[in-house]
């Protein structure tokens, strides 16, 4: 156990447990602490959890539940099957499937409006995996990393394939599913299924790292490896999946990476960093693990922490890598022309309006000479289509997206074509250009989006 550790590194104002000797402990809480914070963290969750659809709640969605805390825990001590089998009848795991996918990297707040309407569109396993590719994105548009829908279709075809349309119960089964890593499989079998497995994602990292005061960041292996060791040590047995989410419920709502609420925290009694805040005050040395990766971190490690949002250690983050696209919306007869982006990559499988890369060594911007040049080049070329003296062209400006790690400043023209100058080019619905690329002309109906004044 941690008391029991020697410490291979002093300091005047902290203690620092080495990396070999933090991930090496058998046990790292002692006593009853286990069974304490389990009772403190899923009476709290009783009462404070947000009424969500995957749960089986009803509206209004978002707000917190209200639910007798000693009801809960007293039917689970006596019997933990009772909530178990609530959960099931409430719950199908398809259900906790999907919200695990889409809450990855999404605010939950968001989430809520797209797991209804994807519910609604694919109630099942067996209608997902039967849905086009198109209408999967369409549903999962503007929930952003598209790669996670292309992992639940695919993953949907799969269980369907070898299961029946069932999704299995045992972590190992449910990895072996495209798209379902340790942390989606471990929240599957404990939620869905009952089964004590742990589960690791970025609040519960939050969360335990500031327990044990682990001075790492949280993209850290070492970090990581530890947090998955503390998690398997305190998921309940007999609240699995309600634990698992009452740890990810704590760090969403209450332990946040700004502005935490310590005060209103069920676990403050056994927090190690709001201790060592206090530390100074009551003439302590606190214990840190030190699994810091180079001397930066570990010169914050050393310091005596004023606030728990010393842990983890904030990642340094290279700023976005910044691209210039020339975007061209072609309009000709209300249809306009859609391009299908790569199966691979950065929105792969997407349609967007003819896009093209501008590289120049100088860095100069684009003129808007130049953009009209690349453009008349590109559909002569593909198309057959001459811009001339009647083409109707506007230059939008310039538009800005960032991505997680590319920023995309986007310069617009609008070039609307008339029927002579197009007819060649709309000939077939889709089709495909030279090189394998596919595209296509459609109105805005069929694109499927809404349009407004502007």
């Amino acid at each position: 156990c941690v008391s029991s550790m020697v410490s291979d590194i002093e300091d005047c104002g902290v203690t620092l447990v080495s990396k070999t000797l933090a991930c090496s402990a058998d046990k790292l809480f002692e006593g009853n602490q286990v069974k304490q914070i389990q009772l403190s963290l899923l009476k709290w969750y009783d009462v404070a959890r947000r009424r969500l659809p995957w749960r089986g709640d009803m509206p209004p969605f978002g707000v917190q539940d209200q639910v007798k805390a000693e009801v809960k825990i007293e039917s689970a001590a006596c019997n933990p099957a009772i909530v178990w089998q609530e959960q099931r009848q409430r719950v199908p795991p398809y259900f906790t499937w999907v919200s695990e996918i889409m809450c990855q990297q999404t605010r939950v707040e968001t989430v809520i409006e797209y797991f209804l309407r994807w519910i609604k569109k694919f109630p099942t396993i067996e209608a997902l995996a039967n849905a086009s590719e198109e209408d999967v994105n369409l549903m999962w548009s503007g929930l952003g990393y598209y790669r996670r829908a292309r992992f639940l279709h695919h993953g949907a075809k799969t269980v369907v394939e070898l299961h029946g349309g069932t999704l299995p119960s045992s972590v190992q089964e449910l990895k072996a599913i495209p798209g379902i890593g340790d942390y989606t499989a471990g929240a599957i079998a404990s939620i869905a299924y009952a089964k004590p497995a742990p589960l690791v994602d970025g609040n519960v990292i939050r969360v335990l790292s500031r327990m044990k005061a682990v001075a790492g960041n949280a993209k850290n292996k070492h970090v990581v490896t530890l947090c998955w060791k503390l998690a398997r040590e305190l998921v309940s047995a007999a609240r699995p999946g309600d634990f698992n989410q009452s740890l990810m419920e704590l760090g969403a709502t209450i332990c946040k990476p700004t502005n935490p609420k310590c005060s209103q925290c069920p676990l403050s009694i056994h927090c190690a960093a709001l201790a060592e805040t206090k530390a100074p005050k009551l003439m302590k040395k606190p214990l840190v693990f030190d699994l810091a990766e180079n001397d930066r971190e570990r010169a914050i490690a050393r310091q005596v922490a004023t606030s728990v949002t010393k842990y983890p250690l904030r990642v340094t983050k290279a700023p976005p890598k910044e691209e210039i696209w020339c975007v061209y919306v072609i309009v000709c007869e209300g249809k306009y022309l859609l391009l299908k982006r790569p199966n691979l990559g950065l929105l792969a499988n997407q349609w967007e309006f003819p896009s093209l890369p501008w590289f120049r060594e100088d860095q100069a911007l684009p003129s808007y000479a130049c953009r009209q040049a690349l453009i008349n080049k590109f559909l002569d070329e593909n198309f057959g289509i001459k811009t001339n003296i009647n083409t109707v062209r506007v230059d939008l400006g310039v538009k800005e997206h960032v991505f997680s790690h590319r920023k995309h400043q986007m310069y617009v023209e609008k070039l609307q074509l008339s029927f002579k100058e197009g007819s060649h080019g709309m000939s077939l619905a889709r089709m495909q250009m030279d090189g394998g690329k596919e595209c296509c002309w459609v109105d805005v109906v069929e694109m499927k989006v809404s349009t407004g004044d502007s």
